[in-house]
């Protein structure tokens, strides 16, 4: 269906309907783990954006491409074309498609082992989302953060807080997922979590405490 709607669009020459169905159809590739395919659909409508000068949509497909160069594991460009993102980002009026943009490259900072600047998005991440009673959001990158803070070997931290989020009512299964992962690890690695009064209903204060460990950590560098 999304091929025929398509063709039924670029027949009409609007390019702001043809980039809505080539960005399904990379979707679909990418939800089928068709990542290749999935690559020069989301190219395409990258070209599309740039044409229609929306930076709106050239933020979303930038991100698109970097959350497949992400899967790949090809985490250099992947930071380039998110990199590439932040340029845009005082002149996109979506809280979520900032959010969306700091929460995929913090990832893959993280990923390739740039805990130092990873530390910063997602400080200025959760910055963003403090206070915005966004419990989904605040979940997802409470988790990459998690992960962050393991790759940095503060594990006792790391722990602590992935075991406080793994029970979160709002996490999705993806994320609850590498919660999980994360959790077993450190168990089996014996880590003890730090003795914090942290709780599901203090998100705001939780991530506060964690913008400030950052900081912490990054200062002490």
């Amino acid at each position: 269906m999304y091929r025929h709607g398509l063709v039924l669009a670029e027949k009409t020459g609007d390019l702001s309907l043809v980039y809505k169905f080539i960005n399904k159809l990379a979707a679909e590739a990418y939800m089928e783990a068709d990542y290749q395919g999935a690559m020069p659909i989301a190219e395409h409508a990258l070209e599309i954006a740039r044409q229609l000068e929306d930076k709106s949509k050239i933020v979303q497909s930038l991100n698109d491409l970097g959350i497949l160069y992400y899967a790949i594991k090809e985490y250099p460009r992947a930071k380039e074309l998110l990199t590439e993102t932040l340029a845009y980002l005082p002149d996109i009026k979506s809280q979520f498609l900032e959010y969306t943009i700091l929460n995929t490259l913090g990832r893959v900072l993280t990923a390739n082992e740039e805990y130092h600047y990873a530390s910063q998005i997602f400080s200025q991440g959760l910055n963003l989302i403090k206070d915005t009673n966004a419990d989904p959001w605040a979940v997802e990158m409470l988790v990459n953060v998690s992960e962050l803070l393991n790759g940095m070997k503060e594990k006792s931290i790391a722990i602590t807080l992935v075991n406080l989020l793994v029970d979160h009512p709002m996490v999705s299964t993806e994320v609850k997922a590498r919660a999980v992962r994360l959790y077993e690890t450190l168990t089996a690695e014996k880590i003890q979590p730090e003795n914090r009064d942290w709780s599901l209903d203090q998100m705001s204060r939780i991530m506060g405490d964690v913008m400030l460990i950052l900081d912490q950590k990054n200062n002490s560098q």
